[in-house]
């Protein structure tokens, strides 16, 4: 298995490659704001949780909570993916190179559900996504 990218490397491809940006207060924070947080909370479980980077549009954000978990939201569909636990290069490696990987939570019930399609033998390859 070839090694992965630096997170530096993968930080510069998620806002070069993908457009994102580094999530900015002043101009960001209604993505983020009491009402998203607390429906986070209520929906998701998800508490304590940093944005991180910012779609093009403001409708995806990469978010980290205080357990290490990195999410994925849309804000268009309100669907909330966990994209990796503890590794960040790991995550971000997931999020740009394998988008099917990763675990959506079930906005009615909390729930984890697998989202894996192992579409190649190269994703096949990769090691499973641990929850």
């Amino acid at each position: 298995m070839s090694k992965l990218p630096s997170l530096s490397d993968l930080v510069d491809e998620i806002k070069n490659d993908h457009k994102f940006h580094e999530f900015h207060e002043p101009t960001d924070k209604w993505i983020f704001d009491q009402e998203n947080k607390k429906y986070f909370s209520n929906t998701f479980g998800i508490t304590n949780i940093h944005p991180l980077f910012v779609g093009c549009y403001g409708m995806v954000v990469l978010s980290l909570d205080d357990r290490g978990i990195l999410f994925s939201w849309c804000e268009m569909t309100h669907e909330m993916y966990i994209l990796g636990i503890n590794k960040m290069e790991d995550d971000l490696a997931n999020f740009l190179h394998y988008p099917k990987k990763r675990c959506v939570i079930i906005e009615d019930t909390g729930e984890l559900n697998l989202d894996v399609i192992h579409a190649s033998e190269e994703l096949a390859m990769v090691k499973p996504l641990i929850i």
